[in-house]
């Protein structure tokens, strides 16, 4: 051996040396793919072409972004099923499970929602479809944990360690049926210094209130905890804030939003910095086929539970003003320039779309989609109150009983609140009411 070889020999032993014995690389990167507060959304409605969501579109790009960063960790911070408790909601909840279990996730925080239908419908979906909840300070009626509270996952030479945990204060106004949630301060300290006893990387997944309440507990939470991912009810982090040392983000709602926060370590595992996206889940979003099944399983189940439960609201309820409704064709009798310019906005043809998209017979958009719905003289289907279907006149001015018998009697100045009941933040966030007023004006 040359010296000049000997040389480069010791140089790299030299090298081997200073790295350490572990073979860990100097620096790595973590991708933490990040959701929540789901709210059993298993497809939204498309008004929008905003933030279009739905869980094939969502899957699908969840698989890209897999796809590109193979060793991401994959969590969801809690609510995966719906906020609600009528049928159609508990359909939804069962094919959201099944979605849960087939996405592959590495760790499933519990929210209160999910207790909706009771601990033992929770577990039942939970055990069928392998999802990895979570949960440090939730206990069954016999004081059995519902879940362990925190998973640890290896990618490649980082391990990284996952807890979670819910704020009684969310649960506070309604409980949660069949379980019992517990100050969450002392098992999750003592899970977090049981993980970091093995995990380079200690992840929080707190579903804690609004995004005040999630800094305030960032600002606090114990030293072990490096990254907190907050949620309930969706909030706006654009970027990854430092709370005091700890990175903290918060979820986005309805299966609109993907989260993806890239953490950089040092040669220790301490994480020095962190990059946050919030990507969109829009039209242009392609659908997962394998999700898409489950979608139209969806579909298909609800039409026929609304069949057989009979889910479309009869037309029973009196109106606030106690006058109900008689139709648009009655209006027209004296209104007839006003009706003729209706009828080229996309009012009147609201509940065409609903047949285009196949949604007629889902409850939740006939609602926004006909006139009078559930109330006396409003819509009852397509055959026999034909002049209900669409948004017509007495769905912004008020029931026209009272009109038709008497010019005196006026009917309901409009406003924009009369609009908001489907317009809101969820189906229209783009809403702008003097805009949409105007391209409706007759």
């Amino acid at each position: 051996m040359t010296l000049k070889v000997k040389a480069v020999f010791v140089c790299t032993l030299a090298f081997l040396a200073l790295s350490g014995s572990s073979g860990r690389n100097a620096t790595a990167e973590l991708v933490i793919i990040y959701t929540g507060d789901s709210g059993g959304e298993v497809e939204s409605c498309g008004c929008s072409d905003l933030a279009y969501g739905g869980l094939a579109r969502r899957a699908s790009l969840v698989n890209v972004i897999r796809a590109n960063h193979p060793a991401a960790v994959f969590v969801d911070a809690g609510d995966f099923f719906s906020p609600n408790v009528g049928e159609q909601d508990r359909l939804k909840n069962e094919i959201t499970a099944e979605a849960y279990g087939a996405f592959a996730y590495d760790a499933v925080n519990l929210g209160e929602d999910d207790f909706n239908f009771g601990a033992d419908f929770l577990e039942s979906l939970v055990d069928s479809y392998g999802i990895p909840v979570i949960s440090a300070n939730i206990s069954a009626k016999n004081d059995k944990p519902v879940a362990p509270p925190f998973k640890l996952i290896s990618r490649g030479d980082v391990k990284v360690g996952v807890v979670g945990f819910l704020n009684p204060e969310v649960v506070a106004s309604k409980g949660l049926s069949g379980a019992t949630v517990k100050p969450y301060k002392k098992p999750l300290a003592e899970a977090t210094r049981a993980l970091a006893a093995e995990a380079d990387v200690v992840i929080c997944l707190a579903h804690i209130g609004n995004v005040e309440k999630a800094r305030a507990f960032a600002a606090r939470c114990p030293e072990e905890i490096d990254v907190v991912i907050a949620g309930h009810r969706g909030g706006r982090t654009p970027q990854a804030e430092n709370v005091k040392g700890r990175w903290m983000v918060y979820t986005r709602s309805r299966n609109r939003y993907v989260g993806m926060l890239k953490l950089t370590l040092d040669d220790s595992r301490n994480v020095v910095a962190a990059e946050n996206q919030v990507l969109p889940v829009t039209r242009e979003t392609a659908k997962d086929e394998a999700t898409q099944v489950l979608v139209e399983k969806y579909h298909a189940e609800l039409r026929k539970l609304v069949e057989e439960k009979k889910l479309l609201k009869s037309p029973e309820e009196v109106p606030p003003d106690g006058f109900i409704y008689v139709g648009s064709s009655v209006c027209a009798g004296c209104h007839s320039l006003q009706t003729n310019r209706w009828q080229r906005t996309a009012h009147a043809t609201a509940y065409e779309s609903l047949l285009g998209a196949k949604r007629e017979t889902d409850p939740e958009c006939v609602a926004c989609h006909v006139t009078g719905y559930g109330f006396r003289g409003g819509f009852l289907n397509a055959a026999r109150t034909r002049d209900r279907l669409g948004v017509g006149c007495e769905e912004c001015h008020g029931p026209g009983e009272g009109h038709a018998q008497s010019p005196a009697i006026k009917t309901q100045p409009t406003a924009a609140a009369t609009c908001t009941r489907c317009h809101d933040e969820e189906r229209s966030p783009a809403f702008d009411y003097g805009k949409y007023r105007d391209a409706i004006k007759h």
